[in-house]
């Protein structure tokens, strides 16, 4: 789980291919040179920049969220301490505990 969320939270690559030219010499690449990813990996570049999004989105809205909650008085103790152990659970599962 670990190594998926550092998939979804690390850069994408790009590759670059330069064609040599009849000398030897290097020319400058084209477009038809650039990497073009096929069916399969444009799909799979597009969820994870959707998990990507999803997740910034929740790390910026997550104290509103929970001051909505506190508000409306659904953030007691009896509802706060069954979360909090889920949260944690999730937490170390992410985090790739135990190995």
């Amino acid at each position: 789980m670990a190594k998926l969320l550092s998939c979804v939270l690390g850069p994408r690559l790009y590759r670059v291919h330069r064609r040599r030219a009849e000398g030897g010499e290097r020319r400058e690449p084209s477009w038809d040179s650039y990497y073009q990813p096929r069916g399969l990996e444009k799909h799979t570049d597009s969820v994870l920049a959707l998990a990507s999004v999803l997740w910034s989105i929740s790390y910026y809205a997550s104290p509103l969220a929970v001051f909505y909650l506190y508000r409306k008085g659904l953030l007691t103790m009896s509802r706060v301490v069954p979360l909090s152990h889920c949260a944690a659970t999730i937490a170390l599962l992410l985090a790739g505990w135990p190995v």
